[in-house]
């Protein structure tokens, strides 16, 4: 991986057809600011003021030999990354060798920065229809109950935290914005006080990143705050808190959420990783094994960690009068690990499990920007192949020693409305 001084990285491929620019908007996650960055990655892409519409677009895209335009919205620990993206042939499969790389990333440009506006607002109709999807898009969250339950459990876990706050925003705060509020938020603070970082992938030339540079190098605004760490690690509370919600379900969905102290610049980090892994990675965990196919507790179970708040939770779909049942074996499991019980099959695989993860993301363009965009946000240079090679050294000892770290903190239980809890 290349880096420049102006935030623009390389990451070089000749095994892509396609290339990508990906520009990522980086702010600190907050309730103020939050829906309204949310709302801009959506109204940005529906016009400009060369191409003033979706069909617009659509067809400008269709020239460039269908080159795909996205944008999203995403949070990386404390971070709110507000990305856009284009992804095009490589021009030397095509026959004409036309200016492919150029004319996308021009379109790219287009997009972010010059949107389709009076100079005073963004075009209202197209304000008020991105306020109603988005609102949308935040209240369709609770029809996927072990995605909700997961959110509900962070959402308390981390109350005071700006973790715990959604990065799409909040319902209110969207439907206070208008076009005009959105519009003096764009010009004064997104593209002026956002960090911004640029990934393009592909089989990249020189002249490529160099055209890049001159488009993009100057679009972040020279007041805009470093970022090097994506979020402060907090220990853990003294007592549990625990949290039980009803709702009209039939499957009860248990998170246990822990803290462990350890994010993706600690010196330990992947011999947690790997403990995560033992603990509830896949079909050889402990979760899996001993919860669901040996004591049939759960209808699945799995553990996840976040590498930027040192945050661990354990998702569990059970019957509501097996929660006590179900949290009791969840915790034995930890303590195996911190005891050292670990068997060589649980060690193996969860060893060759994450080299597995690693290894595909090669494969994927956008995969790969992401990956280092969590990189660069946390300061931490460790390439695919260092990552490898340190997951390589992770003993069962030293799986053992960090497992000591991990503490509970909250568990959150969805209930069946009919059940007494």
């Amino acid at each position: 991986m290349e880096k420049n001084k102006t935030e623009i990285y390389c990451l070089g491929s000749e095994k892509f057809k396609t290339k990508t620019i990906n520009v990522f908007f980086c702010d600190r996650l907050n309730k103020e600011t939050a829906s309204y960055n949310a709302l801009i990655a959506n109204v940005l892409k529906r016009g400009t003021k060369n191409l003033k519409t979706v069909k617009d677009i659509t067809i400008k895209c269709q020239e460039l030999y269908s080159a795909a335009l996205a944008s999203d919205v995403d949070k990386k620990g404390e971070i709110q990354v507000i990305s856009f993206s284009v992804s095009f042939i490589d021009e030397k499969y095509i026959k004409e060798k036309p200016s492919i790389f150029k004319d996308s990333a021009d379109l790219l440009f287009d997009i972010i920065t010059n949107p389709l506006s009076d100079g005073k607002s963004f075009n209202k109709e197209y304000v008020e229809q991105e306020k109603v999807n988005l609102c949308d898009l935040i209240e369709s969250k609770i029809n996927d109950k072990a995605y909700y339950a997961m959110s509900r459990c962070i959402e308390e876990m981390c109350e005071n935290e700006a973790y715990g706050l959604d990065e799409l925003g909040d319902i209110k705060t969207i439907s206070e914005i208008d076009e005009n509020s959105l519009y003096e938020y764009y010009r004064n603070i997104f593209l002026k006080k956002l960090q911004v970082r640029v990934f393009v992938t592909g089989d990249v030339s020189r002249e490529d990143m160099d055209y890049t540079e001159k488009l993009f190098g100057n679009i972040g605004g020279a007041d805009a705050e470093k970022i090097n760490c994506a979020g402060e690690l907090f220990e853990a509370g003294n007592e549990i808190r625990t949290i039980t919600e009803k709702m009209d379900v039939l499957q009860g969905k248990l998170c246990m959420g822990f803290r462990t102290m350890t994010g993706i610049s600690s010196p330990d980090y992947y011999d947690l990783t790997i403990c995560n892994m033992i603990l509830g990675g896949g079909v050889k965990s402990k979760l899996f094994q001993n919860v669901r196919e040996k004591e049939s507790l759960a209808y699945y179970a799995y553990s996840r960690l976040d590498k930027f708040k040192g945050i661990m939770v354990i998702s569990a779909g059970i019957e509501a009068n097996n929660r006590e049942k179900a949290e009791k074996l969840i915790l034995e499991q930890i303590d195996s690990v911190k005891n050292g019980d670990i068997s060589d099959s649980e060690f193996e695989a969860a060893v060759n499990s994450y080299i597995g993860a690693v290894n595909q993301m090669n494969d994927g363009q956008r995969t790969l920007a992401d990956f280092f965009l969590g990189q660069s946000l946390c300061g931490v240079e460790d390439t695919l192949e260092d990552i490898k090679t340190k997951v390589k050294r992770v003993t069962r000892e030293s799986v053992a020693k960090a497992a000591e770290k991990i503490k509970p903190d909250t568990f959150y239980f969805l209930a069946p409305e009919e059940v007494s809890v």
